[in-house]
Order: C-alpha cells, then sequence, then structure tokens
C-alpha cells in the first residue's frame, strides 16, 4: 500500500500538470468558493494553530525593537533650523555698487509674500540715494527663490542688514547679513 501511494501521488502530479483549466461559468465559481469557505470553517485544525505561538514572540520582538529605533530617532531628528540664519559677510567699497542676494527655498507656491529691508547707516538704495528701506510684495514659486537689491556704501564700518520675510503677519524667515565697507582701492 505504502508503494502504492506514491505511484497514485505520481499519477496525481501528472495529471495536475498535464490538465489545462477550463472556464468556470460565474454562477459555479460563486458556489465553489461557498464550498471551500464552508470546508475551511468546518476543518478541526484552526487556521493559526501552527503559527500563533511563533507570532507571539515575534510580534513582541517586533514592537520592542521598533520602540528603540522610534526612542533613538527622538534624540537624532535635527530641531527646527533657527529664525535668525547667519548669513556670509559681503564687503563692498565705498562709492561702487553692489549687489545684495536673499536666497529662499519654498517647498510650495505662496503668495502675498511681504520682503522687508533696513539698510543701515552707512548703507543705502544704488537707485534712491535717500532710501534705506525696502518693502517688496509679490509671490515665491516653489523651490529657489532669490530676491536681489542693489546698494551703494557711503561709509566705512561693520554693518548688519536686517532683512525679514512674511506673510500675513507671520516671520517665514529672517536674516541678519554682516556687511564689511572699505575704503575704496585705487
Amino acid at each position: 500500500m505504502d508503494q502504492q501511494e506514491p505511484k497514485e501521488l505520481q499519477d496525481t502530479i501528472s495529471i495536475l500538470r498535464n490538465h489545462k483549466p477550463k472556464p468556470v461559468p460565474q454562477c459555479l465559481q460563486t458556489r465553489m468558493d461557498a464550498k471551500i469557505d464552508e470546508l475551511f470553517e468546518n476543518s478541526s485544525i484552526p487556521a493559526t494553530a501552527g503559527i500563533q505561538p511563533v507570532f507571539k514572540w515575534q510580534f513582541a520582538l517586533g514592537i520592542f525593537i521598533l520602540g528603540i529605533l522610534a526612542g533613538t530617532g527622538v534624540f537624532t531628528v535635527s530641531r527646527k533650523t533657527p529664525l535668525k540664519i547667519p548669513e556670509p559677510v559681503n564687503t563692498i567699497e565705498i562709492g561702487r555698487e553692489a549687489k545684495l542676494s536673499f536666497p529662499f527655498f519654498s517647498q510650495e507656491d505662496v503668495k502675498d509674500i511681504v520682503f522687508n529691508v533696513n539698510l543701515p547707516e552707512g548703507v543705502f538704495l544704488a537707485s534712491s540715494p535717500e532710501k534705506r528701506e525696502v518693502h517688496w510684495k509679490g509671490g515665491l514659486v516653489k523651490g529657489k527663490n532669490v530676491i536681489c537689491i542693489y546698494v551703494k556704501a557711503q561709509k566705512e564700518g561693520a554693518w548688519s542688514i536686517d532683512a525679514k520675510l512674511q506673510t500675513d503677519g507671520t516671520i517665514l524667515k529672517e536674516y541678519k547679513m554682516p556687511l564689511n565697507i572699505t575704503e575704496r582701492k585705487g
């Protein structure tokens, strides 16, 4: 009998390999699915009998590892960048025109932006020597944005240019740009 089972098993396997599936009408497919579900519900062996004990310790281990990763992640996540970002020092010669650039990166399009720049005592707008304040209204596009102003220096010294990018009264970014003004060479 033991030798017949392998022969029967081999015959069954060869039949299954050579069998070409035929389309089953929808009504029979539904009945067949219902019968299969009924057989699984009435079977004496629960579907999770062999898996459950292994699953419990794996689940606990997974939660433990996830907790460790989350805990260390809290300490390694970089803090929010400070509102005031130090900018590189710009050097301008007295009487020469210079361009000051204020770069912004926006993650989305932003409308109704107000950009205010207060120039120090020794610096003025190149186009309007009497103006030391700039107010620009507009929008930012998604990605890199740069606002440039052209200034001239009239007094030697170390100064700081204050600038704020705002929307609806909320300050999005604040600049403190160091500026060195030197004597004109030559």
